[in-house]
Order: structure tokens, then sequence, then C-alpha cells
């Protein structure tokens, strides 16, 4: 060639293939990125960025799957305590319940026996008080205090020949004779009972205007509202003087309402929700539960409703709901 158009030499040749694929490989010289691009590197590492997306979709696949499994174990697990749970409350309230069944088992008997035995005791106190009276009527005995005497004791021992007769029905398996009978009658003869039996200075008042109908057996009843009568009178005793109860009948179209009310000292929560959900134990130290007991047991027979209200800033008020008779 000409010097004057390339100022060359001419030269051999040699075959740089070699270095050609070297500088290819490792994206040199004429090789190399123009652009250093996320594109390009994209491009680049396009298996690497494969394989990191599948790990990563595997991974949150694996995640989720677990999360998955850990949330319907937990469901489970808490459907499975709720049902423990449901059992055992279940479990407990048929105990209490056998509890109260062995219980009136056992005053069933017992009654049975006591029945037996006081009916011989009681007809003869009955003749006695015939006698007496017969006895003061000949003798013209007028001391009014004395025949008044005469006739309690002869309502009080008719009403106890009354009980035992029933008890000793209870012990004949006999059906009960039920009539429709005066909510009043029944409450005002337990209102006398009490009388004789709580302390002469405790105020016992009533409020009897109402006098629903309702069907049962009147005994029954009277016992009920006697209970109810004694237990607010045990719990108004400590006032002394300043301590009452009232009993009163309410009517309404579809209900019969006895309430008994009492001012004595303020109960814990603990006891009212004893008496609330047990009604077989006694709250007070040395009681047996009985009372309560026969007040469940007769509200149950006639469908009744026990409510308790806790009365300020102290007392205790129970109401009894009876369904009345329909016309």
């Amino acid at each position: 060639m000409p010097k004057e158009l390339t100022k060359s030499d001419w030269s051999i040749a040699s075959d740089f293939l070699g270095v050609q694929k070297l500088f290819e490989n490792l994206k040199l010289g004429p090789y190399s990125d123009k652009e250093a691009s996320l594109l390009a590197l994209a491009k680049r590492f396009q298996k690497e960025l494969f394989l990191v997306f599948l790990l990563i979709c595997g991974l949150l696949f694996h995640i989720i799957r677990v999360n998955q499994l850990v949330f319907k174990r937990t469901k489970e697990l808490r459907t499975a305590i709720s049902q423990r749970d449901a059992m055992s409350e279940i479990a407990k309230k048929r105990l209490k319940r056998l509890t109260q069944l062995e219980k009136r088992g056992m005053v069933s008997q017992i009654s049975s026996v006591l029945a037996h035995e006081l009916k011989q005791p009681i007809s003869s106190v009955t003749n006695y008080a015939k006698g007496l009276s017969k006895y003061l009527s000949k003798t013209n005995n007028s001391d009014e205090i004395l025949h008044e005497a005469v006739r309690e004791i002869d309502r009080g021992i008719r009403r106890a020949g009354d009980i035992v007769e029933k008890v000793r029905s209870y012990s004949k398996s006999s059906k009960d004779q039920l009539s429709v009978i005066s909510l009043k009658d029944c409450a005002q003869k337990a209102i006398d009972s009490i009388k004789a039996f709580a302390p002469s200075q405790l105020k016992i008042s009533s409020n009897l205007n109402s006098n629903p109908q309702i069907e049962a057996d009147p005994l029954e009843i009277e016992l009920l509202i006697f209970n109810l009568l004694k237990n607010a009178a045990e719990a108004a005793e400590s006032l002394g003087e300043n301590g009452s109860i009232i009993c009163a009948v309410e009517n309404s179209e579809t209900q019969a309402i006895v309430s008994v009310k009492d001012n004595g000292p303020r109960i814990s929560s603990e006891q009212l929700e004893k008496m609330k959900s047990a009604l077989q134990e006694s709250v007070k130290p040395d009681g047996l539960g009985l009372g309560l007991s026969i007040i469940l047991a007769i509200a149950e027979k006639y469908r009744a409703r026990i409510d308790f209200e806790q009365l300020e800033p102290q007392g205790l008020q129970i109401f009894i709901t009876f369904p009345k008779q329909q016309k």
C-alpha cells in the first residue's frame, strides 16, 4: 500500500480468534454492554431471576398452606374445647339435678316415716283439744284467752293433720286432686300460720287486694308461700323491732304473682347467685336447704317462675309467677 495513504507497513497476519472469543465471553471491548439498564440486567440474568421467582412463589405457597392448616387446626381445637365445655356444663347441671332428686328422695322417705309415726300423736292431740273445748263449754268457763288458745291449738293440729295426710298420699303415689283455687286465700292462710312462727316484734303486713285464680293443690301453694315467709322472717329476725316482711298478690290477664319482701341484711352476690342457680343449698350456716328445695319443687310442678330482686339499701324480694287458669 502506498505509504502516503496509510502510513503503515506490510506485515504477516495472525489468527486472534481465541482472543476474540475471550473478549466475547467476558463482554469486553467491542462486546461490552453499551447501556447499563435494568432491562439489560434482566436479559443477562434471566435464568437466575426465573429461578428466584420460582423460589419466592414456592415460599409464598408454603406460607399460605401452613397458615391455612394452622387456622383449620385452631378452629377444630376451639370447636373441641367448646364442645368439651358444653358437655362439662351439661354434666354439672345433671349432677346438680341428680343431687336435688337424691335429696328429695331422702326427704320423701324420711317424710313418709314421720307421717306414719305422727298420725297417732296428732290424732291424740286433736281428741284432747276437742275434749278440752267441750269441758270448757260444759263448765261455763268465760276465759276468752283460754278459748282462743284452744281454738288455735285445734286449728294448728288440723293443719298438721292435713300436711301429714298429704305426705302419706305422696308415699302412696296417689294422684293430686287439682282444683281452681284462690291465691289470695292461700296467701292469707300462710300469713296466719307464719304469725305463730315468727318473732312477735316482727312486722308482718300484706297486700292482698287482688284475687287471681290458679289450678293447683291449695295445701301445696300454702306450703310454698309459708316457706317464702319463713325464709323472709329468718332474714329479718336479726333487725328486731325494725324487721318487716310484706306478702303481696298481683293479678294480670295471663299471670298470677306472689311476692314476699323483707328488709333483712344484704346478702352477697355469691349467695344470691347460689339461690338463683342451685336452689338446693342453704345460704344459712345452720340450714339444710330444704326450704328452697320445697319452693323449687312446687314451683316446677305448676310451671311457675322464680325471680329474685336485691333491694336497696338492703333486703330481698322473691317473685313466684304462676300461669293463670284460663276460662
